[in-house]
């Protein structure tokens, strides 16, 4: 754990220990709060391959009273050491009824892994403080060893009990059961949204499959769950579905080949994979879901896809507001430029057209663009070089999306070395570029508010952005103070890696380090970290300049130090 985390940790068990840790009482809705969790740890689980997924049954009551803020606090911590310790599998939070009455909920938390295990001999003395299971290099990543006290504490001052289990190689389900009063006068009940349409789910992660059941029949769905792609077209040949949940591209091609009729595919992904990188036309994909998969997420797109008016159970933004944005086609082939014309003109946008990379880069000398979709294959000069004169010039940088034929993940990465931020596969379908056109210039119209705000003094680029992220966000103070300390406690590793990789030169890690650093920084508006982490990782693919990456690591130290203290 970073330094920052260790003195909270101190602080809030003093004030426990003290007696002087306040509780409040607050009416909050339960989904929120644990869809918040898995926000805020579902990043560190996908960068180690595991799945994250909260199953939380439609009897659960969500609108509760009590002080949220701990029980997320408990919950991030309980996934935090999940994570820690494993290495392949998943982690499940799961929410279970002991005893419902009207006026109060007693629930069973808990939060089970498949990672290393716990000793049976080191269980009972687990939640002491400062206890670590033990030193060996399985378990390096270990901490203070005061989060489970902290659990234990926060729990029992909550009035309820906390407890583990483990069986050492297999995994651990650490629990905790609270009871918490009703709301007096919560919300409205939302009518079934579409209680006559049917969905079925294809995933071969029995946890996922659960989670989208529980979501789904929630809204009033009839559900189907199948593991394999045999056991889906089973169910395809008999029942129409206005629904097909996949979470494989090869299952959802397999599926759109063997079935004759069209299907409305939507692809189950992750972070990993980008939601707007989209495979052929001929599988049929209507749309992606991020796992893990938010209520508010599945409800949107639903509602996309088969086109109701009806009202998502939270508030949403609008989507219908096209952004203004500034739009540079880079397409050579004059067919392909009609196409895309015309279908940014049907989506209500417009666009400048360049023939060759020569052409955007004379554009760019006497004209500002948010965003270039930029083609990977031109001639004179093609996209990838393009983008790599641009992100190493002073022009104004704005984001570049690729349109290639190619999907495989070696074209994808080799996107992101050139600099490019997105990418669409060709031929682009109106409703996929639609898609990636409004991810992005909500992004954009949030930064050009900011920066068309006066202020009295011009914003170091050193800090983080807080307004931007209150614009992402929200008015959640508590979530943003969580997500900047975990930003933190991750810049960190990644800036020690970056260091152990500088010497002697290991390209690839670097490379990986940075583009890690890139992602993070800019989703938290850490606009110089973000900037300087692009240019090592450009300097990583291209292998070259060892002298100018050793004295950009030390650039970037110093500048996560400075925004550290200023955290602080």
């Amino acid at each position: 754990k970073i330094l920052l985390n260790q003195i909270n940790e101190l602080l809030d068990l003093g004030k426990l220990e003290a007696g002087k840790m306040q509780l409040v009482c607050e009416d909050f809705n339960l989904r929120t709060c644990l869809e918040s969790v898995l926000d805020l740890q579902a990043p560190l689980a996908l960068e180690k391959g595991l799945q994250l997924t909260l199953l939380l049954p439609p009897e659960i009551p969500v609108h509760l009273q009590g002080d949220s803020t701990r029980l997320r606090q408990i919950l991030v911590n309980l996934v935090g050491n999940a994570i820690k310790f494993t290495e392949q599998g998943s982690i499940t939070i799961q929410v279970d009824p002991i005893e419902l009455t009207d006026t109060t909920a007693k629930l069973h938390f808990s939060v089970t892994d498949t990672g290393i295990g716990i000793p049976g001999d080191k269980l009972e003395s687990l939640f002491d403080r400062f206890v670590q299971v033990d030193a060996s290099p399985a378990r390096r990543q270990g901490g203070t060893g005061l989060g489970l006290t902290i659990c234990k504490q926060l729990v029992q001052l909550m009035g309820g009990q906390i407890g583990v289990d483990s069986i050492l190689g297999q995994g651990s389900c650490f629990w905790f059961d609270l009871s918490l009063p009703r709301q007096s006068n919560p919300p409205a009940t939302v009518a079934p949204l579409w209680p006559d349409y049917h969905l079925l789910v294809l995933d071969a992660h029995s946890p996922s499959r659960r989670s989208l059941f529980y979501q789904g029949t929630s809204l009033g769905l009839q559900v189907t769950l199948c593991e394999d792609v045999p056991q889906a077209l089973a169910h395809l040949r008999t029942q129409e579905y206005q629904g097909v949940l996949v979470s494989r591209l090869d299952w959802a091609a397999a599926l759109a080949k063997a079935v004759e009729r069209p299907l409305p595919l939507i692809l189950l992904t992750t972070s990993s994979q980008n939601p707007t990188l989209f495979p052929p036309l001929d599988t049929q994909v209507r749309g992606f879901l991020l796992k893990p998969v938010s209520q508010e997420r599945l409800v949107n797109l639903l509602r996309e896809l088969w086109q109701s008016p009806a009202p998502a159970p939270t508030p949403t933004a609008s989507t219908a507001e096209v952004p203004d944005l500034r739009i540079l086609l880079a397409e050579d082939n004059v067919v392909n430029q009609k196409v895309a014309l015309g279908q940014l003109r049907q989506l209500g946008y417009r666009a400048d057209v360049a023939n060759n990379g020569v052409e955007v880069l004379k554009l760019l000398k006497s004209n500002t663009y948010d965003i270039i979709l930029m083609d990977c294959q031109m001639p004179d000069l093609d996209g990838y070089e393009t983008s790599r004169q641009i992100r190493q010039s002073s022009l104004p940088q704005p984001v570049i999306i690729a349109l290639t034929a190619h999907v495989m993940k070696d074209d994808r990465d080799k996107c992101l070395a050139a600099g490019m931020d997105d990418y669409l596969s060709k031929p682009i379908d109106r409703e996929h570029l639609g898609a990636a056109l409004r991810q992005w210039g909500e992004r954009i119209t949030a930064q050009r508010t900011q920066q068309e705000t006066p202020t009295m003094e011009p914003i170091n680029k050193g800090v983080i952005n807080r307004d931007y992220l209150q614009q992402t966000f929200g008015d959640d103070p508590e979530f943003i103070q969580e997500l900047l300390a975990l930003y933190l406690s991750d810049a960190q590793e990644r800036v020690a890696a970056l260091q152990r990789a500088s010497n002697p030169i290991e390209w690839e890690h670097i490379r990986h380090e940075a583009h890690q650093l890139k992602g993070a920084s800019a989703n938290v508006g850490a606009v110089a970290l973000q900037d300087l982490a692009r240019t090592l990782e450009e300097l990583a693919s291209e292998q070259q300049n060892p002298d100018q990456v050793q004295t950009l690591i030390q650039t970037i130290t110093a500048t996560l130090a400075q925004l550290a203290q200023e955290l602080g």
